[in-house]
């Protein structure tokens, strides 16, 4: 499966250098995210830290796509069947590729202990998050929030619903 996420962010990563509308460019910019919380969630046995990784870029995402679809609001897409067929063909060597990989995956008889598992996960889970938030990182989490917070609340005031940076005054 890891390879399989490897195979699809290369592929996204060589169809986002043929693309020039910054709307797409950001759906495949989520994918790609997307993709990268997979494999980091696949490589570390939960998912806890790619959850927060991809929620925080998802937000930053989101920013930028308002901020585009304020410049670029009445740009065209212009879409070409060149690209779309290579897309396709690409698409038909994953799919092989993921059919061969499920049933080579398949065919293999795995005995695994459910309980050892889960008591070595659950004890990697608490380690880690120990390390996050043990005695010496916690004045850097607390300032962390701090900064956060208060950067929160100084854009708030600063911002005005009605004299926005890219909004238009009608009066």
């Amino acid at each position: 499966m890891f390879l399989i996420l490897i195979t699809i962010s290369v592929l996204l990563l060589f169809n986002m250098m043929k693309i020039k509308h910054p709307l797409s460019m950001g759906f495949f910019l989520i994918i790609q995210v997307f993709i990268i919380c997979m494999m980091n969630g696949i490589m570390s046995n939960f998912f806890w830290f790619s959850y927060i990784f991809f929620l925080t870029m998802i937000g930053g995402l989101l920013i930028i796509f308002i901020y585009m679809t304020s410049l670029a609001s009445n740009e065209f897409f212009n879409f070409s069947y060149k690209n779309l067929m290579f897309n396709i063909s690409l698409l038909m060597l994953l799919l092989l590729m993921l059919y061969f990989y499920t049933n080579q995956f398949l065919k293999m008889n795995f005995y695994f202990n459910n309980n050892m598992n889960l008591l070595f996960y659950q004890n990697e889970l608490y380690l880690n998050l120990n390390k996050l938030y043990n005695i010496s990182s916690k004045l850097v989490t607390l300032m962390s929030m701090l900064f956060l917070f208060i950067t929160l609340i100084t854009i708030i005031k600063i911002t005005n619903i009605f004299l926005g940076p890219l909004r238009q005054n009608l009066n």
